[in-house]
């Protein structure tokens, strides 16, 4: 999203706006050690759900709440422990707003306006791309506005 956002800055699509971005970034490194397993290969961080064997009895799940439905669908009833690092529902102090915001949830349902920790926001699906950024981002201006 960080990337996508300067991208629309550079070339002008936000310009009216007059809006600053500050971007919070959760490292998930913070969370490596034994037996954690991320999303998918994606992170670029291993061992993960989609390409790697979980042979830990009890493993950390670093991921969303599709990322613990996954791991649930196939290994039912199997302890673990879960991160939620879902930046709707994580409570992760870096992932708390302070500001109005814009963030990405790989969730279609949640795509839209929203709100978090008393800040108005609004969410994109992961596979959102450049336009229905710049909507979501002008609709919360312009909410902010009034």
């Amino acid at each position: 999203l960080i990337h996508a956002l300067k991208r629309l800055e550079d070339c002008g699509m936000l310009g009216d706006l007059a809006v600053r971005f500050l971007p919070r970034i959760l490292d998930l490194r913070r969370f490596s050690g034994d037996a954690v397993y991320y999303p998918c290969r994606a992170s670029g961080l291993s061992p993960t759900l989609d390409a790697d064997p979980v042979v830990d009895p009890c493993p950390r799940i670093v991921g969303c709440e599709v990322s613990r439905e996954i791991f649930l669908s196939k290994f039912p009833g199997r302890e673990h422990d879960f991160v939620n690092i879902c930046p709707l529902h994580s409570q992760e102090a870096i992932l708390r707003p302070g500001r109005p915001f814009i963030t990405r949830c790989c969730r279609s349902e949640r795509r839209g306006r929203t709100a978090k920790n008393g800040q108005p926001g609004m969410a994109v699906h992961w596979g959102d791309g450049p336009d229905k950024i710049a909507e979501a981002l002008r609709c919360l201006v312009q909410d902010l506005r009034g």
